[in-house]
């Protein structure tokens, strides 16, 4: 409950004369198993009281909407035990047994997928709606019209829903949206203010966008790009220069007053600004815009 949902309660604090079990995981208690379109399917320990609200709520809620999902409940031979059309109240106080599985399924005559918000150097920045199941991040470009003549799309950020408050909990925030899409108010299913993770792309490695498929509530920056490219470390004036296309390390390191007199160029590392990555700059032919040059200085032999 601490880590998944970050209950104060269950904070795992140790303290001094603390003894700590780690039990065999048959002797646990039993596990459920959750799987389909939640943000962190898994198993996870089960205890007594468990219902299936508490178990989406550790899985990192639904990934889209409740109300467009069928939530089928079996035992480890398959045999079903439950279904429910959406996350109704009954459905999230469905207690579950040790040994269940859980599947979100999408229905099959489901029309709504969701939306995505694209913004930064974008031809056409706003919110769009996903038009099927497998939509991927070339459909999101071709609609919108992909980035901008100033954008830079190789450093193009994702941040995905990543967490939300455990379902099942009543709201009494009436500015707060509701989950399932309606006007404001009180909700029986209400969440906490989504977590976000980015997903950054790795320009080194660069992902086919067909093949990375978008999901609601996504939102994508594709920021401008900079013109320049940062040198630093042990070059003779180090700081900003102008990128240009094409040029590699020599050329940058030439431009920043060529290297110091310690400067250890064999250990030199490219930047990515984005995810703080790095790369052995003799593996690269050609630094991108925005990232960052660093030379390390030689190791000293002396002893102190």
């Amino acid at each position: 409950s601490y880590q998944a949902l970050g209950d104060p309660k269950n904070n795992p604090l140790i303290c001094k004369g603390n003894i700590i079990e780690v039990p065999h995981r048959n002797a646990a208690g039993g596990y459920i198993s959750i799987s389909g379109k939640v943000n962190r399917p898994g198993a996870f320990t089960f205890v007594d009281g468990d219902c299936l609200g508490d178990l989406i709520a550790f899985a990192g809620n639904v990934e889209g909407n409740p109300a467009d999902m069928e939530i089928v409940i079996s035992l480890a031979d398959g045999v079903e035990t439950g279904r429910f059309d959406g996350a109704s109240a009954e459905a999230l106080d469905w207690e579950l047994s040790p040994g269940d599985n859980v599947n979100l399924v999408w229905k099959k005559d489901r029309k709504d997928f969701g939306t995505v918000d694209i913004f930064g150097a974008v031809r056409r920045p706003g919110k769009y709606k996903i038009s099927k199941e497998s939509f991927t991040l070339k459909d999101l470009l071709q609609l919108c019209g992909g980035a901008g003549d100033e954008g830079c799309e190789e450093m193009i950020r994702i941040y995905r829903q990543t967490q939300s408050q455990a379902l099942g909990e009543t709201s009494t925030d009436l500015n707060s949206p509701r989950p399932d899409g309606n006007d404001v108010g009180v909700s029986s299913i209400n969440y906490r203010p989504p977590l976000r993770t980015l997903i950054s792309l790795n320009p080194r490695q660069p992902r086919d966008p067909s093949s990375l498929r978008l999901i609601d509530g996504d939102s994508l920056y594709i920021p401008y790009a900079t013109g320049m490219v940062s040198v630093t470390g042990a070059v003779v004036s180090p700081g900003l220069v102008r990128h240009i296309p094409g040029k590699g390390v020599e050329y940058y390191i030439r431009e920043a007053g060529g290297p110091g007199f310690d400067a250890d160029k064999n250990r030199a590392v490219i930047i990515n600004p984005v995810t703080g990555a790095r790369i052995n700059a003799s593996r690269v032919d050609q630094l991108l815009d925005g990232e960052i040059l660093y030379i390390p200085r030689k190791e000293s032999k002396a002893r102190p």
